[in-house]
C-alpha cells in the first residue's frame, strides 16, 4: 500500500530569513514560483492560481519600477480622518478632508524629492493628485528623502471602484499605516476582509488610532489596549499601534519616526517584495495537502498479487505441480482474464489508496493519467497469452517405459538362456532383482516428475508475474508517479520541513 509520512510544513518565507534579503534572493524566489506554476498545470484551484498569478506580476512590476523609493499608503474607512492625516504629515492642505462621505475619491500622493513618476503612473495617481516636497519654501528632511505618501480611496465606499482600487494598490506598498476611528475601529469588515487577509505583511504594516480628541483622555489607553486584542486575533500582534489626532496635530512625531525608520532601511522595498512573495507562496501553499504522498515497491506487488489472483494464476501453478504426480501427459488449462468488474475494482482501490492524502484537484489528474480499466483488462489478457503454459515432457515418460520394458526382456531371455544352468533361488533372484530394480525406476521417475513439475510450475508463475507487473507498470505505476513526482517537486519548493 502506498506510504504516507506526516510531516509538519509550512510555507517557505522570505520575510522570515535571518539573512539579508537582496534583489538576486528575491529573483530567484520569483522565478522558482514561476517554474511552481509551470509544475501545477491544471491541478491548482482557477481561483487560487488566478490570484497568484495577479500578486506575483504585481510585484514583478513593483521590482521593475526600481527601489529608489519607499512607497508609504493611508489606507481606511470612510471618516476615519485618512485626508487629514495625509495633510498633517505632509504640511500641505492638499488632500480632500471634509465631513462628506465618502472623502477620498481618488489617490492623492506626496514625494520627497523622489523619482517615482513611473511608479505614479502604474498607480495611476493623476498628475493633478501629485504634489511634491522639495523647492526652497518645502525643505526636504534627509530622513525622508526618496518616500512617497499615498493617501488612498476609503476601502468601504459605496463604489466599488474604489474597494477594488484599494485591494490592488495594497500589495504593492512597502509601508502599509491603517487609519481608524474610535467608532468603526472594531469593523468587522475591515478585520475579516482586510487586516486578517494581510498577515504576512505584518511586519511592514502599522495602525494609527486617529481622532482621540474626541474622546476622553482616560478612554484612549483601553481603545488601544481594546484594538491590540482585535488585531492579535487578526494574527498581527507585532503590528504598532498610534493614537493621534491628526486634527488637533497630537501624537504625531512616532507616525513621523515610523515613516524615518522606513525610508531609513535600504531593504525596504525588498522586504515589501519579499511579504508579497510570501503571501504568493502561502495562497498556492494551500491548495497542497499536509503529508508528502510516495508510491513504494509494495503496493505494485500487493495489486501484482491480486491480479494474478484474479487470473487464477495460482490455480494453474497448482495445477502444473500436481502434474508431476502423473506419468501420462496432462496439460492444465490455461488462466483467464479476469471479468470488467474485478479489474474495475482492483483499479479503483489502488487509485482510492495512492491518493487517500492528496488534494481532490490532484488525484482527479491521478485518475485521468491512468489507463481506463477496459484497457487495463486487454493489457492483462496480453500479458497472460505472452506466457504459455508449460506441457508435461512426453519424452522422458516413454524414455521410463523403455527402460522398464528394457528390463523384462533381458530378464526374460536370461531367465530363457540360461534356466538349465542357473538353480532355483538364482531365477528367484533375478525376478526379485528386476522387480526392485522397476520398483526404483519407477520412484526415481515419480521424484524426478514432481520436481520438475515444481520447477515448470515456479517458472511459469514467475514469468507471469513479470509480465503481470510491467503492465501494472505502465498502465499504472508509471502514469500516476507522472502526477505524483510533480506534486512532490511543487511540494518541495514551496514548503519546507519545521523544526519540533
Amino acid at each position: 500500500m502506498a506510504e504516507h509520512l506526516s510531516e509538519r510544513c509550512v510555507p517557505v518565507a522570505l520575510s522570515d530569513s535571518r539573512e539579508k534579503l537582496t534583489s538576486q534572493m528575491l529573483s530567484a524566489r520569483i522565478g522558482e514560483l514561476e517554474g511552481v506554476f509551470a509544475q501545477i498545470g491544471t491541478e491548482c484551484d482557477p481561483h487560487i492560481a488566478d490570484r497568484a498569478k495577479d500578486g506575483l506580476n504585481q510585484v514583478k512590476k513593483r521590482m521593475a519600477l526600481g527601489g529608489g523609493c519607499t512607497l508609504a499608503a493611508l489606507a481606511g474607512g470612510t471618516g476615519s480622518g485618512k485626508s487629514t492625516l495625509f495633510n498633517a504629515l505632509t504640511g500641505f492642505d492638499f488632500a480632500d478632508a471634509g465631513r462628506l462621505r465618502p472623502t477620498t475619491q481618488q489617490p492623492t500622493a506626496c514625494t520627497w524629492q523622489a523619482q517615482a513618476e513611473d511608479l505614479l503612473d502604474y498607480l495611476e495617481v493623476k498628475k493633478e493628485r501629485r504634489i511634491e516636497r522639495g523647492s526652497a519654501l518645502t525643505p526636504v528632511s534627509e530622513e525622508l528623502r526618496g518616500l512617497v505618501l499615498l493617501d488612498l480611496p476609503d476601502h468601504d465606499s459605496v463604489r466599488r471602484t474604489n474597494c477594488a482600487f484599494v485591494s490592488r494598490l495594497m500589495p504593492l506598498t512597502d509601508l502599509l499605516i491603517w487609519v481608524v476611528d474610535p467608532q468603526k475601529y472594531a469593523d468587522q469588515i475591515l478585520h475579516r476582509d482586510f487586516l486578517g487577509a494581510l498577515r504576512e505583511r505584518g511586519r511592514s504594516m502599522a495602525v494609527i488610532l486617529n481622532q482621540t480628541d474626541t474622546v476622553a483622555p482616560e478612554s484612549v489607553d483601553l481603545l488601544v489596549s481594546d484594538l491590540r486584542r482585535l488585531l492579535a486575533e487578526d494574527g498581527l500582534e507585532d503590528v504598532p499601534v498610534f493614537p493621534v489626532s491628526a486634527l488637533c496635530g497630537k501624537g504625531l512625531e512616532p507616525v513621523r519616526e515610523l515613516l524615518k525608520t522606513a525610508v531609513g532601511r535600504t531593504e525596504t522595498v525588498l522586504a515589501g517584495a519579499a511579504s508579497q512573495i510570501d503571501g504568493v507562496t502561502r495562497l498556492l501553499a494551500s491548495g497542497l495537502g499536509s503529508r508528502e504522498v510516495r508510491t513504494p515497491k509494495e503496493s505494485k506487488e500487493k495489486l501484482t498479487a491480486e491480479i494474478s489472483a484474479a487470473c487464477g494464476v495460482p490455480a494453474v501453478a497448482d495445477a502444473i505441480r500436481g502434474s508431476g504426480r502423473h506419468l501420462s501427459a496432462v496439460a492444465p488449462a490455461p488462466p483467464q482474464q479476469p471479468a470488467s468488474a474485478v479489474v474495475r475494482a482492483l483499479r479503483e482501490a489502488w487509485i482510492t489508496d495512492e491518493v487517500r492524502d492528496l488534494p481532490p484537484l490532484w488525484a482527479r489528474a491521478v485518475r485521468k493519467n491512468t489507463v481506463p480499466a477496459d484497457r487495463l483488462r486487454r493489457r492483462i489478457g496480453a500479458a497472460l497469452e505472452a506466457v504459455p503454459v508449460p506441457h508435461k515432457n512426453v519424452k522422458a515418460v516413454f524414455a521410463v517405459l523403455f527402460l522398464a520394458c528394457a528390463a523384462v526382456v533381458a530378464c526374460a531371455a536370461a531367465e530363457f538362456l540360461c534356466r538349465d544352468l542357473m538353480r532355483t533361488w538364482q531365477k528367484a533372484a533375478l525376478f526379485a532383482g528386476t522387480a526392485v530394480f522397476l520398483l526404483c525406476l519407477w520412484a526415481a521417475a515419480a521424484a524426478v516428475g514432481r520436481v520438475r513439475a515444481r520447477r515448470r510450475a515456479v517458472r511459469y508463475e514467475r514469468r507471469v508475474l513479470a509480465e503481470l507487473e510491467k503492465t501494472v507498470d505502465e498502465c499504472l505505476l508509471v502514469k500516476a508517479d507522472e502526477v505524483l513526482e510533480r506534486y512532490g517537486r511543487v511540494r518541495a519548493l514551496l514548503l519546507r520541513k519545521n523544526p519540533a
